[in-house]
């Protein structure tokens, strides 16, 4: 048949040396520190680590306070919140805004809470037509 295949010999894992397994473990250190330091960056962001509002927990919310049949004039999700305009079977237009807020606390530090603010008033022309 063929010639049997050169046995190849490599160092298994486990078998190095001291100053290796130092400089491994210093390595494997300095990546989950990066790791955590990308991760706090990414969360915290400009919401003070407050995940805002989103369309999934919104939109429910938004059918019941105003019906399945409410007219939708426009709808904006972004990272700071969820904002509607409606009109309800009222005739009315209805705005909601779901958004973090700012605010000075003790001490003259910053903090962020999710607000919710309503506004109502008569659609426009535009309004009403433009509403699906």
């Amino acid at each position: 048949m063929g010639q049997p295949r050169p046995r190849r010999y490599s160092r298994r894992r486990g078998n190095e040396t001291g100053a290796e397994r130092l400089i491994l473990g210093a390595v494997g250190l300095i990546a989950a520190l990066i790791g955590v330091a990308v991760a706090v960056r990414l969360t915290t962001g400009a919401n003070g680590g407050l995940k805002p509002y989103g369309l999934h927990e919104t939109l429910p919310e938004m059918v019941s306070s105003f019906g399945a049949n409410a007219r939708v004039v426009e709808i904006i999700v972004d990272d700071s919140g969820a904002y509607y305009q409606v009109i309800g079977s009222d005739h009315r237009l209805h705005i909601r805004d779901y958004a973090i807020v700012e605010s000075e606390i003790e001490a003259g530090t910053q903090g962020y809470n999710r607000k919710t603010t309503n506004f109502v008033r008569a659609p426009t022309a535009a309004e009403s037509h433009s509403a699906a």
